[in-house]
């Protein structure tokens, strides 16, 4: 998994603006290339992420190294202010592997941002950019999404998957929990609203 991760994680410039080619010409060999790679990284991310539900002891200690790489790789243009070359399937990937990862293991968080040797003022920047993208990420919803009952259920779905890992994960750790704790209550409150209301029915994502 790290191996078809590694175009995510490793082929990032020093100044972390784009992430490099893989060969010289620039041409497109190359490109096809990035695109054949690039999906390489969100099958392995989307399978680690299905082995972490199926077997949650077994898919976290295989799965983790590769997604904290690319987490770390995510956030690590936050500090300069720079935009990194992510794709969107990509982010929400990652964020979907991620949280499994975190449920299963709450401390996942401050593993993953320990081990980058930032100071402690930039690992928190780090750490509060990862959760609003993160927030951002699962409240998009896509005109696709909206004309569809059954795509706001599996969309509400993804966002209380969200929520839970998040709210683990704040019980765990207190530089999440001063950062982004009140962002994430605020979520969780919201979706706690919406299903209250009865807008949601799981129902609806079952085949008749």
């Amino acid at each position: 998994l790290v191996t078809l991760t590694s175009r995510v994680h490793i082929k990032a410039k020093g100044n972390g603006d784009e992430m490099e080619d893989d060969g010289g010409n620039g041409g497109v060999g190359s490109k096809e290339k990035d695109v054949g790679t690039m999906r390489d990284a969100i099958a392995a991310l989307s399978f680690a992420d299905i082995l972490m539900q199926l077997f949650p002891d077994l898919g976290y200690n295989i799965s983790s190294p590769a997604i904290g790489k690319v987490i770390s790789y995510i956030c690590s243009g936050s500090e300069n202010g720079q935009r990194l070359s992510v794709t969107m399937p990509l982010l929400e990937v990652s964020l979907s592997a991620f949280g499994r990862m975190v449920w299963i293991n709450p401390n996942s968080f401050d593993e993953v941002f320990t081990q980058q040797n930032a100071d402690p003022s930039q690992r928190e920047m780090k750490i509060a950019a990862l959760v609003k993208t993160w927030l951002g990420v699962v409240t998009s919803v896509s005109l696709a999404t909206m004309i569809s009952k059954k795509a706001q259920t599996i969309r509400f779905i993804d966002q209380k998957g969200a929520a839970l890992s998040l709210c683990s994960a704040i019980c765990r750790s207190p530089t999440l929990s001063r950062v982004a704790g009140a962002d994430i209550v605020e979520f969780t409150r919201q979706l706690l609203e919406v299903e209250a209301r009865g807008n949601i029915s799981t129902e609806s994502v079952v085949e008749v």
